[in-house]
C-alpha cells in the first residue's frame, strides 16, 4: 500500500470521532505518510492516539492545491469533510472516502442538493464493503482489516 502513495502528496481531512478512528487506523497500520493535515472538532485529541508522520498542520484550503490525494470521511457533526471533497473533486485531486459504519451511504455524499463521489471508498468488513458497491456500483471500493476494531479490543 506504501508504495501506492509514493511520489504521491498525501492530505487528510477529519472531524468526526467515527470516521477519523477508522481512517486513523488504517493510516497508522498502512504506513501512510501523510503530507497534510487539518483536523478539528473531536478529531483533534483522537489524532494524538496514533502514530501519524505528517509535514504540515493547518486549514486544508490552504494547501488542497499541494496535493494529488485528500483522503476524509463522511461526518455529519460539521460540513469540514463534505466540503474538502467537494474542493477536491472540484480540483480533479484524487480523493479517498473512509466510511465508518453502515447507514446513509447515499445521504453521506449529499447536502444542500449537491452530491458528490469520491474516486474511492474505504470498508473495514464485508457487510459494508457489499453495501457500498450495491450503493455506488462506479465507485472502486476497497476492503481492509478493521485495524480500530483490533485497536479496541
Amino acid at each position: 500500500m506504501k508504495a501506492m502513495f509514493k511520489n504521491t502528496k498525501v492530505g487528510l481531512v477529519l472531524y468526526d470521532a467515527g470516521g477519523s478512528n477508522q481512517a486513523l487506523s488504517l493510516i497508522e497500520n498502512l504506513n501512510l505518510k501523510i503530507d497534510y493535515i487539518d483536523v478539528q472538532g473531536p478529531a483533534i485529541s483522537l489524532t494524538l492516539d496514533y502514530n501519524i508522520s505528517f509535514s504540515e498542520m493547518g486549514s486544508y484550503e490552504s494547501w488542497l492545491q499541494n496535493v494529488d490525494l485528500l483522503i476524509t470521511c463522511t461526518g455529519w457533526m460539521s460540513n469540514l469533510e463534505f466540503n474538502s471533497l467537494q474542493s477536491a473533486l472540484k480540483n480533479n485531486i484524487y480523493s479517498i472516502v473512509v466510511l465508518d459504519h453502515w447507514i446513509s451511504y447515499k445521504d453521506k455524499f449529499t447536502k444542500n442538493g449537491i452530491s458528490l463521489k469520491p474516486d474511492e471508498l474505504w470498508v473495514t468488513n464485508a457487510y459494508a464493503f457489499e453495501l457500498a458497491k450495491k450503493e455506488f456500483p462506479s465507485i472502486k471500493t476497497k476492503i481492509f482489516k478493521d485495524y480500530y476494531k483490533s485497536k479496541i479490543q
